[in-house]
């Protein structure tokens, strides 16, 4: 083979390895990630999402379809035909017929209209405005979800940071101890006990971090993507918050809510249905023509092609009777456009028990959050105080035992009391379905 041939097959392989590379190259490694980011990537990657937001996809087919209604159909056509020549015997003398050749083409055009056709665009928009509200109410929905399941992970870890925080609180009891022992002013059994105290700490840390990466790979679930356990959140969540009256989020909330908006977007999407059932009263009208030649030889395949009579044709047809069909159809839409309403009333309705309920639980969040820190500030003094008569000689072991026991619970409900402050935060944005902060 030639120089020339060998180069060009090392040049296709080289762009063949390449390109197969770039297919099964890793995807980018995430190592920090903000809420905004998760959420983006949420709305790439959710499966759930996806599927609800392929619906626009055909709503978008369904507005071109009730569009191109109202133009006419074309067709061509074109055929071709053979028969073999043979004889047949009629009264005893045999008649022989030649080979036959036919071909012929056609074109039509047709058109058919009547008021539901006419009405059919603006009801197919209507369904796609229905179709892209419920989508931006699943974006809604995906955004609450990865909202908690993001604060979870958060949470896990400052859970995390605290047992490792406890760890080296009870590891400084097991120092004080022993100086104790080594001084002849404590026993064994206080260097015994605080040493337990650290191995139950310790246990404690362990569980902590195994429930924070056991978080981040649910907050990658909801994402659709996998995240790495070591993956940096570093979003921060301001506790204050900006002055909210429940009366006035009520009202937001029946503007901006996407399930709202999605459901009062559908009832008028039914009532556009509704109006076209009653256009099956309407007459219709169908216009149809047509132009086509053909051709017959019985020698050699003809071409010679000659020209059909050309016609057109109009029809008019009014509906009388189909056995109560339209009736029933008519039926039908008044009482799927009735649910509409009724559901799009319903939700209202649970919308502003929403709204008040998880105002009250904020409120009371923040204010349950406000006395853990004031709890966790206490015990830490406890806990302070205990160590230093324990040095001095003044107080028992089990003193620091119990105040350390008080402090671990009472730093653990503080930042408990955080993320729910938190979560409720996130509940009433939800609930209001916009943004707050």
């Amino acid at each position: 083979m030639s120089r020339p041939f060998f180069a060009l097959a090392a040049s296709a392989l080289l762009l063949g390895s390449q390109a197969l590379s770039a297919q099964v190259a890793p995807t980018r490694t995430i190592t920090t990630l903000t809420l905004d980011e998760a959420v983006q990537i949420a709305a790439q990657n959710n499966p759930t999402f996806l599927r609800t937001a392929n619906l626009t996809r055909s709503a978008d087919a369904q507005v071109r379809s009730a569009m191109g209604a109202l133009l006419p159909t074309s067709g061509a056509s074109f055929s071709a035909n053979y028969q073999q020549g043979g004889s047949n015997v009629v009264q005893g003398t045999e008649i022989k017929g030649p080979d036959t050749y036919s071909t012929a083409y056609n074109f039509s055009l047709n058109y058919f209209l009547n008021m539901g056709t006419l009405a059919a665009p603006s009801a197919a928009k209507a369904n796609r405005a229905a179709t892209l509200a419920n989508v931006d109410g699943a974006r809604a929905t995906l955004r609450g979800q990865v909202l908690q399941a993001y604060l979870n992970a958060v949470q896990s870890r400052v859970l995390a940071a605290v047992q490792d925080t406890l760890v080296q609180t009870a590891q400084a009891q097991v120092d004080l101890a022993q100086a104790k022992f080594a001084a002849g002013g404590a026993t064994i059994l206080d260097v015994r006990n605080a040493q337990v105290a650290v191995g139950l700490a310790k246990v404690g840390a362990l569980n902590g971090a195994n429930a924070a990466k056991r978080d981040v790979l649910r907050l990658g679930a909801v994402l659709g993507v996998a995240l790495s356990p070591d993956v940096q959140l570093s979003t921060e969540f301001p506790v204050e918050v900006p002055k909210l009256d429940p009366d006035s989020l009520i009202l937001l909330a029946k503007r901006k809510n996407p399930t709202i908006v999605a459901l009062r977007s559908t009832e008028q999407a039914t009532g556009r249905a509704l109006s076209i059932a009653h256009l099956q009263y309407t007459p219709s009208l169908s216009l149809s023509s047509g132009y086509g030649r053909q051709a017959l030889d019985h020698a050699s395949f003809p071409f010679a092609f000659s020209k059909r009579p050309y016609g057109v044709s109009m029809f008019v047809s009014v509906p009388v009777f189909n056995g109560f069909l339209r009736e029933q159809n008519t039926a039908l839409a008044r009482v799927t456009h009735d649910n509409a309403y009724l559901d799009l009333r319903e939700r209202e309705l649970q919308l502003t028990n929403d709204i008040t309920d998880a105002f009250g639980a904020l409120t009371t969040a923040r204010e349950a959050m406000e006395l853990q820190v004031v709890n966790s500030t206490t015990a830490r003094q406890v806990l302070e105080f205990a160590e230093e008569r324990y040095r001095l000689g003044a107080g028992s072991f089990l003193d620091i035992a119990t105040a350390r026991t008080q402090f671990a619970q009472a730093e653990l409900s503080r930042a408990a009391a955080l993320f729910d402050f938190h979560r409720a935060f996130a509940t009433l944005e939800t609930a209001v379905g916009e943004r707050l902060r």
